[in-house]
């Protein structure tokens, strides 16, 4: 905590979190979908693990495709891309 010349405090949040790096900043849920933040908004709340699922699917699509891609439209929801198994990813 900082006093400065108008009397305001700063506090430097990080340096409470850096303490345990299994936590990023920035992560609100983690893979499983388990909160690991409160939210002050009574209407807001994590992504749920199959959510989760779909962005990642989304975005390792996204390395070959472009957002605009047809295949976005008409892929099955059932169908394992190609190169995730090339890869041996699960979703």
């Amino acid at each position: 905590m900082v006093k400065t010349k108008n009397s305001i405090e700063v506090v430097n949040l990080e340096k409470t979190f850096i303490k345990s790096p299994r936590v990023c900043l920035s992560q609100m849920v983690n893979l499983n979908g388990t909160k690991l933040v409160n939210f002050s908004r009574p209407n807001l709340r994590p992504f749920t693990q199959e959510e989760l699922v779909k962005i990642l699917k989304v975005g390792f699509c996204l390395n070959c495709h472009s957002e605009k891609d047809k295949i976005f439209k008409k892929w099955p929801p059932k169908r394992v891309c190609p190169y995730a198994k090339k890869f041996q990813i699960n979703f």
